[in-house]
């Protein structure tokens, strides 16, 4: 598996655990990306973890991490979504 990966909202490997059984996810984060009214944000996986969720607004893509990152994995983020962006 890639150790960067933007999943869509619904996303198997999200959907096929339990919400607090899922070994990518921390439960403490789990209302970040499982909401109340039963949506599932599109999120972010860094090295085996859920860090975050993100949105396409236009031609941008907003993140909203919930965990902290090192430099090197943000910086990673930041030129895949330029990637996607261009």
């Amino acid at each position: 598996m890639p150790d960067l990966l933007l999943l869509s909202g619904f996303d198997p490997l999200l959907m096929g655990y339990e919400k607090t059984a899922n070994p990518f996810l921390e439960e403490e984060h789990m209302r970040e990306v499982f909401t109340y009214t039963g949506m599932v944000r599109p999120s972010i996986l860094v090295g085996g973890r859920i860090v975050g969720t993100w949105r396409q607004i236009g031609q941008k893509i907003d993140m909203n991490l919930f965990t902290a990152l090192t430099e090197k994995e943000l910086t990673r983020i930041e030129h895949f979504l330029k990637k996607l962006e261009g």
